[in-house]
This record gives structure tokens, C-alpha cells and sequence, in this order.
């Protein structure tokens, strides 16, 4: 098994990429012909299938996952049940491309075990990087992974990970907010950016519903986006924006100076990010897969 360092501009194939003790995983892996994630207390690591993306001016030089890993990952975290916590992945920024060798190539054991030689043996042998800055996976003496153990449903995530469509690049770009927002909250220091990458989900999927209300609506309005979310989810309707409150938030975050003051530092409470992050969670799950929380949105 040849590894090649993935490039967004890499030819098809599968990508295999570790991931840090950082993050805070589920307790039982995922396999799909598409995309598997294999959990073990020593080391952590998945293997995706993706095509690059072949879009005009799209030149990403800092790509940090593909958009086939983005799908495989936020459908992990969508799967955690109401009430049951989170899970969040921290990859490796360095991921590595071998050959594709068929649909039912990577779900296999033999797969997982050569996979995980190779992976080793690359990951052993750098000597800088990713692996001098932040803590080495327990394989190579690192601290031990941290798991979510209370719930977690298979079933769900594979629901998830079949209806996430990586040419939607809507979608896409606003899990990858997602899954980048609880990276950077991992790191007391990057609370506002934390905030920022969950606004840019927050305008991610306001948008997909705007998407959704013009095949019906002429000219749909942020007031229409938040009342579409409202009758399925069984609330009232009302007269405001969608996700009104917090999109103060996102004003104060982005913008150094506006209509509600000029700060040394955004004013944002902890709540603001775990209460969003929730929420969103919440409607990405319904947008995906049409589930409706049992609480009141």
C-alpha cells in the first residue's frame, strides 16, 4: 500500500487520515463502502473515497479535509441523541491518497489492518508538523483518546452519511463550519472564532432553506426561513429573522464596530457557543434527514 500526501487536487481514490487525542469520539466506529471510521484506543483513523472537487476559481490551498471526509464526520456528530452530549473529530491535517481497489475494499479487516501499518509507519516518520505542535495519538506514547460512552446510534448515522451529498456545496461548507466550530472551541483562546465558524453554519442553513422556499416562495425572506423551520417543527409562527437572537451575536463577532458598540473583544458568553451549536445541530439533522426534535426549538 503506496501513501501519497493528499492535495485537493489529488486523482480519485481513498484518503486515510489520523486523528488527535484533541477530539472527543464515539465509542464504536462506522463502516460504509464509502467511507469508514475505525476506532481503537491506541489509534484513530478513517478511510474516505472522494473525487476532487473540479469547480471554475476553486483553488484551496489550505484545503483542510475533503468534502467527502466533511460528510463522514458531521455524520458522526449529527448521530449523538438528544440530551446524550457531543462528539467531535480532530484530523490530522495531513492526510495521505492510496488507490482505490473497489467499493468493498476499505469495510473489510485485512483493509483495516494494513491500513493502520501504513498509516503508522508514515505518521512515525515526520518530523514536523502537525504531530510537534499538538498531543501524538496514544499509539506513539501520546495522552489516551477521551469518548463520548453515554449513547450513540449506528442507524442514524447511517441515515445521515447517505443523505449528505458532497456535490451539495451549500451543505458542505456549512458542516464544515460545524465540525471546525468545536475544533476551535476545544482551545479556550479561539472562543470568538469558535462562535464565527458556527455563524457561517448558521448562514449556511438559513440559506438551504432559502434554496428550499424558492421553488414555492418568490423572494423568499429570512422572517419565511424561520417560519418554514417553526411548521415543521410544530412552534407558532412569528415576525422574526431567523435565528434572530443569535445573529446579534454574529454582528458583534464579524463586525469591530456596529449599531450595538464598539468592543476590545465580542461580548460573547460560553452559552452562546454550546447553546448555537445545539441548535444548529438540531435543524442540520432535520435538513438532512427530515428528523424533529422531541424539545421545543
Amino acid at each position: 500500500m503506496k501513501l501519497i500526501e493528499y492535495h485537493y487536487r489529488s486523482a480519485p481514490g481513498l484518503v486515510l487520515r489520523a486523528y488527535s487525542p484533541l477530539g472527543f469520539y464515539p465509542s464504536a466506529g462506522f463502516r460504509h463502502s464509502d467511507g469508514c471510521f475505525f476506532v481503537n484506543e491506541s489509534l484513530i483513523f478513517s478511510a474516505v473515497r472522494f473525487n476532487p472537487v473540479k469547480l471554475a476559481g476553486y483553488d484551496p490551498e489550505r484545503e483542510w479535509i475533503s468534502p467527502a471526509e466533511i460528510r463522514l464526520l458531521a455524520s458522526i456528530s449529527l448521530a449523538i441523541p438528544e440530551g446524550s452530549g457531543v462528539v467531535y473529530a480532530y484530523p490530522d491535517p495531513v492526510g495521505y491518497r492510496i488507490e482505490d481497489a473497489g467499493p468493498e475494499h476499505i469495510t473489510g479487516e485485512d483493509f483495516m489492518i494494513q491500513a493502520r501499518e501504513c498509516l503508522c509507519r508514515e505518521l512515525r516518520g515526520r518530523n514536523s508538523g502537525f504531530w510537534t505542535t499538538m498531543p501524538v495519538p496514544p499509539v506513539f506514547g501520546g495522552p489516551p483518546y477521551e469518548f463520548n460512552t453515554v449513547a450513540w446510534s449506528h442507524s442514524e448515522q447511517n441515515d445521515f452519511f447517505k443523505a449528505i451529498d458532497v456535490e451539495d456545496h451549500l451543505l458542505i461548507r456549512g458542516l464544515g463550519g460545524l465540525l471546525k466550530g468545536w475544533m476551535l472551541n476545544r482551545h479556550h483562546l479561539f472562543h470568538t472564532e469558535a462562535c464565527i465558524s458556527l455563524h457561517i453554519a448558521m448562514e449556511a442553513s438559513r440559506d438551504i432553506v432559502l434554496r428550499h422556499l424558492r421553488a414555492s416562495v418568490s423572494n423568499p425572506s429570512d422572517i419565511d426561513a424561520a417560519n418554514y423551520l417553526a411548521r415543521a417543527f410544530g412552534e407558532p409562527e412569528s415576525t422574526e429573522h431567523y435565528f434572530a437572537g443569535f445573529y446579534t451575536d454574529r454582528i458583534k463577532s464579524v463586525h469591530p464596530a456596529s449599531r450595538y458598540g464598539t468592543y476590545p473583544e465580542p461580548p460573547l458568553a460560553a452559552d452562546d457557543f454550546f447553546d448555537l451549536y445545539h441548535w444548529l445541530c438540531v435543524v442540520y439533522r432535520f435538513l438532512i434527514a427530515g428528523k424533529v426534535p422531541s424539545e421545543r426549538f
